[in-house]
């Protein structure tokens, strides 16, 4: 019996070490360092190549984003999986990624 609790004990050992991270406060701590990267890189290519349609969108999409992560709730409960740590790191900088990489295209001119 003592051999099936062991992972029990495991478990709840890592969830009260990670329980610091649902606390409110640590949560929008987070929430408010995650978008730094966002609002810099946006104000960077705005000021770098101004406004058009795509990069008007994204930001917008961005603003949308950004303001989801600060309103968001708190967790009740926190993963120990690093995949899915790694899965979710990905998925909030994919967009910095695109649009720090994005380059202004040229005009397409077709022939009259």
């Amino acid at each position: 019996m003592a051999a099936s609790s062991q992972p029990d004990i495991v478990a709840a050992r890592k969830q009260e070490r990670l329980a610091f991270l649902t606390t409110p406060w640590f949560d929008k701590v987070v929430a408010a360092i995650a978008v730094v990267p966002f609002i810099w890189l946006t104000y960077v290519r705005f000021r770098a190549f101004g406004f058009d349609l795509p990069r008007a969108v994204f930001a917008i999409h961005l603003l949308v984003f950004i303001a989801t992560m600060i309103r968001r709730k708190t967790p009740v409960r926190v993963s120990t999986n690093p995949w899915f740590w790694l899965l979710a790191f990905v998925e909030t900088y994919w967009g910095v990624l695109t649009f720090g990489v994005m380059q202004r295209g040229r005009p397409i001119h077709f022939p009259s």
